[in-house]
């Protein structure tokens, strides 16, 4: 069950997950979201194949696979209108190679086998889409080395593992038993695990702020308004100009403009993009997306407080019917952009509570692997190596 955790609450409602894994449920709910999984189904080895075939990344297939996902779902179910949709997807790669989930125990120990005693990557893919539309994504790209392993010591660990061998490329679960296979990890306990969650909760913060504030705004508006015809409006700003302030910082904190929370979800993106060298393909789409929102964002912002104001309104605007926020209404106005500016500013206010939490639940994890016997090689021939994060 989800933990209610204010900043964690959606003003859109619950966060749709468009998978069926347990693993990735359960991290979001233990960050205190609330969710609905609604699992997707979609060709995962023919896209993989194909992507083969043109050569394309494994970073941009795993985006592609997530975003596929989440269109799934879309034409699936009828989610409600705003309402988050997560979508992901792991790949893993060596020399070259993109593996996926294997089909069979066969498979599986084939895929144990070419691993062992070599380092290999495994990059895992969030999208968010509101609406049928992408509006975040981000890439986290982990290196993994597995020890060596005989034979008997892969059958004796799919003998551990069962069917969970089948639910995620290289059938190594890091969560339990899995973790005796290697003898170095470098990259995010998290994203191996299926979710890049540090990133994740970081975008949904600021993005449940700065929607928050648009609702509220924007009620207000229509208040005043009485309609969401744009080209009704106009002059709101002579009438009422602190809902106007309060309106074109809400504009700019969901444009992701820098001092408030939002920019650190899209910087994390274009950060992320750079380490991968997807810049050539995603970084221009990602760059026109902004534009865009900025352009739309300014233009509902011109049209309703600074254009000309239209003969209806007008008549409102010099009856004295219109009128400012009232007190109990900016008291939320200005906690939200409070909030939207503190996390902006001062990221780390909330991304250290965050991480200790995350540390917390990973330390609880490997505090209850099991210890199977059979595939631990003897003491002298496998010493302990460092584990980073």
């Amino acid at each position: 069950m989800s933990v209610a955790i204010p900043f964690a609450t959606l003003p859109s409602g619950p966060l749709v997950l468009a998978s069926a894994s347990a693993t990735r449920r359960t991290l979001l709910e233990r960050a205190g979201f609330d969710i609905i999984c609604l699992p997707a189904s979609v060709d995962e080895h023919s896209i993989r194949t194909a992507a083969a075939a043109e050569n394309v990344p494994a970073g941009e297939t795993a985006v592609i696979l997530a975003e596929m996902k989440g269109h799934a779902i879309y034409q699936s179910h009828e989610l409600v209108p705003g309402q988050l949709l997560l979508a992901a997807d792991q790949i893993l790669e060596l020399d070259g190679v993109m593996l996926g989930k294997p089909a069979s125990r066969d498979e599986a120990a084939d895929q144990l086998a070419r691993l062992a005693g070599r380092e290999h990557r495994l990059v895992t893919a969030a999208v968010m889409f509101r609406d049928g539309t992408r509006i975040w994504h981000h890439l986290a790209t982990n290196s993994l080395h597995v020890r060596a392993l005989t034979e008997s010591e892969i059958d004796g660990y799919l003998d551990v593992i069962g069917e969970a061998a089948f639910w995620c490329p290289g059938s190594y679960q890091i969560e339990g038993a899995g973790m005796h296979l290697f003898s170095r990890i470098e990259g995010c306990h998290y994203s191996i695990l299926g979710l890049p969650l540090v990133e994740i909760t970081g975008f949904l913060r600021a993005h449940g702020l700065s929607v928050a504030l648009l609702f509220m705004l924007s009620t207000c508006v229509y208040h005043r308004g009485q309609t969401f015809d744009l080209s009704s409006m106009g002059g709101l700003a002579t009438k009422a100009p602190v809902l106007a302030g309060f309106f074109v910082a809400a504009t700019m904190a969901s444009i992701g403009l820098p001092g408030f929370g939002n920019f650190w979800g899209e910087f994390t993106i274009f950060v992320a993009l750079a380490e991968t060298g997807m810049t050539k393909w995603i970084v221009a789409p990602a760059a026109i997306g902004i534009v865009i929102s900025a352009i739309y964002g300014l233009r509902a912002v011109s049209n309703i407080f600074f254009g000309q104001a239209k003969e209806s309104f007008k008549e409102r605007l010099e009856s004295g019917e219109i009128t400012d926020l009232q007190s109990f209404e900016k008291l939320p106005a200005c906690l939200l952009i409070g909030g939207l500016l503190l996390t902006g500013i001062f990221p780390r206010i909330i991304s250290d509570d965050a991480n200790r939490e995350l540390t917390v639940l990973y330390l609880q994890e490997q505090s209850n692997l099991p210890i199977i016997e059979s595939v631990i090689l003897p003491a002298e021939a496998d010493a302990p190596k460092e584990v980073t994060h």
